[in-house]
Order: structure tokens, then C-alpha cells, then sequence
């Protein structure tokens, strides 16, 4: 979150870059409908179910593949670690919408661009300062209503995945080599990857 929050003030000193106001606009006109955010929300939970019916497949194949290499990657899937992660991921995104500022594991979270504002708000006219504020407004509640359709979900995988490899491998805290897989895991179930 302190990363996140000195992003946020780098940010806000930047001015967009050159046609940035006009990818923003094309985005919010592409995305910012209603149909738009029901498919990737009913997507999510369509998709998040047929996962978890082949991570009962790959249980088995992983536990026979394990007597080899020691390791175990998956495990069965548990619904309250689930509900929990898409909990957290939900709480996680509505925070960061009020912080203005962005943590998720998705997407590019390494650019200093990736919260910037498209649209210039320091400009010599008022009333395009006032709209180009209101477009960033607009373009901001877009990512975050965006971002809560793919967060629960990502947040429900990478949760199940991780907590089952603890589980199976009999360890009490994950090691990094753990924690990739399950990011992996989550990013490719949200189609994030």
C-alpha cells in the first residue's frame, strides 16, 4: 500500500503521456457498459468452477507424479478458502478505489503509468480542466468496476492454490518456488496470463 500511495504521487506530478486521453476514451467507450462488466463477472464464475473439477483430476495425476519429484503442486479444492479469497479480493479492490491507488497482482502493476491520469487536468482553460476531471473520474471508476469482476476471482485461485500445495507438501509456510505456482495458477484461471 505505501508503494502503491508514492506511485500515486509520482503520478498525479506526471502529465499524460501523448495520445493517452485518447486510448483512455476509446477504452471507456469499449468497457464501460453494463454487458461489458456482467460477461466478465458471469465469465469469471462459469470458468471458476470447471477449474476446480480439473484440479480434482490433476490431484491425482499430481500425487502419483509427486512419488518422483518430491513435490507436490496441486491439491483438491476448498470452498471456504475460496469464499475467503474472493472475499479478500473484493475488500482489496474497494479499498484501493478509495485510496486511488492500485495493488492488484494483475496486469502491469510495475509501470509508473499503469494510475496515472489520461486526461491533463492543468491545462490554461477551466472548463477543460473541469471535463478532463470528471474523464479521469470516469476512466478510474472503470478500472476499479473492471478490476472487482477479475480480483475476487484471481484472489479465490491463488488462495486455493497456494493454501492446497501448503496442505499437500505438509509445510506451514510457502516457499517461493509455492507462491509462483499459485500466482501462475490464479492468473491463468482469470485469464490474466
Amino acid at each position: 500500500i505505501a508503494l502503491a500511495e508514492i506511485e500515486k504521487q509520482i503520478n498525479n506530478k506526471l502529465p499524460p503521456e501523448a495520445g493517452q486521453s485518447v486510448k483512455a476514451f476509446r477504452r471507456i467507450a469499449m468497457l464501460f457498459n453494463p454487458k461489458t462488466q456482467v460477461r466478465n463477472v458471469v465469465g469469471n464464475m462459469t470458468v471458476m468452477p470447471l477449474n476446480y473439477v480439473t484440479d480434482l483430476v490433476a490431484t491425482g495425476i499430481d500425487k502419483v507424479v509427486a512419488k518422483k519429484t518430491g513435490i507436490r503442486t496441486t491439491a483438491l479444492p476448498n470452498v471456504k478458502t475460496i469464499a475467503k479469497g474472493a472475499k479478500k479480493g473484493l475488500s482489496e479492490t474497494i479499498d484501493d478505489y478509495k485510496r486511488g491507488i492500485r495493488t492488484t497482482p494483475t496486469g502491469s502493476k510495475y509501470e509508473i503509468q499503469n494510475n496515472a491520469k489520461s486526461f491533463n487536468e492543468n491545462t490554461d482553460s477551466k472548463v477543460k480542466n473541469a471535463i478532463n476531471k470528471k474523464m479521469n473520474t470516469i476512466d478510474r471508476l472503470l478500472s476499479a468496476v473492471m478490476e472487482a469482476g477479475d480480483r475476487p476471482f484471481y484472489e479465490a485461485s491463488y488462495q486455493n492454490a497456494l493454501e492446497g500445495q501448503m496442505k499437500a507438501n505438509g509445510v506451514t509456510e510457502p516457499t517461493q518456488e509455492m507462491i509462483d505456482i499459485a500466482s501462475n495458477v490464479a492468473l491463468s484461471q482469470t485469464w490474466q496470463d
